[in-house]
């Protein structure tokens, strides 16, 4: 019997090496090993993600970086006109107008051209824009948030990472309301 504990205790932390995370009821502890950058408050999203659309109403996320999770290929059209309306500083109401346009299936996430039309359409310079997407700035922006995801091992959206030392999702949280307040304690918590 005691040879059965110690072996399952050997297995949960050898699980906790490997995994690059502790997991927690509704968050988990990045690892130390994990070079820690306190200033990271990061968001990551999939404009073809109902939840994150959703989340995205109702959570103020002001004091994260958006950054876009390239899961597969065909997020790849997405994650280029995230950025764009970053790096073209696209105000915030004609960037909800555009998200609802994806809420409501009325635009493909997966269709660069068709979400290009539609931004032009609801008033973004269409040089500025088509210029931007062209752009080695963008290339980066893409690059770096791929880079993040992996440091971070994102897997999946709606992900937030707080302070560079925790992170939670949706799923880990199973509603907004509960979200907000895991967001709220992981804000003022300390590793320990």
């Amino acid at each position: 019997m005691e040879l059965n504990k110690a072996i399952v205790g050997l297995i949960v932390f050898a699980s906790t090496l490997f995994s690059g995370v502790i997991i927690g009821a509704t968050y988990w502890e990045l690892t130390p090993e994990n070079e820690v950058k306190e200033s990271d408050n990061l968001y990551f999203t999939w404009l073809g993600c109902d939840s994150c659309l959703m989340i995205e109403q109702e959570i103020d996320d002001s004091d994260y970086k958006t950054l876009p999770l390239i899961a597969r290929s065909d997020w790849r059209p997405a994650a280029k006109i995230l950025l764009a309306l970053q790096l073209l500083a696209v105000e915030l109401e004609l960037q909800q107008k555009f998200r609802q346009l994806l809420l409501d299936k009325k635009l493909d996430p997966t269709d660069l051209s068709a979400m290009t039309a539609a931004l032009v359409e609801l008033g973004v310079n269409k040089e500025d824009l088509d210029s931007t997407l062209k752009s080695k700035e963008l290339f980066t922006a893409v690059q770096r948030s791929q880079e993040l995801a992996r440091y971070y091992q994102v897997k999946y959206v709606p992900t937030f990472i707080v302070n560079g030392k925790f992170a939670t999702d949706a799923k880990s949280n199973k509603s907004i309301k509960k979200l907000k307040a895991t967001l709220a304690t992981l804000q003022t918590k300390q590793i320990k």
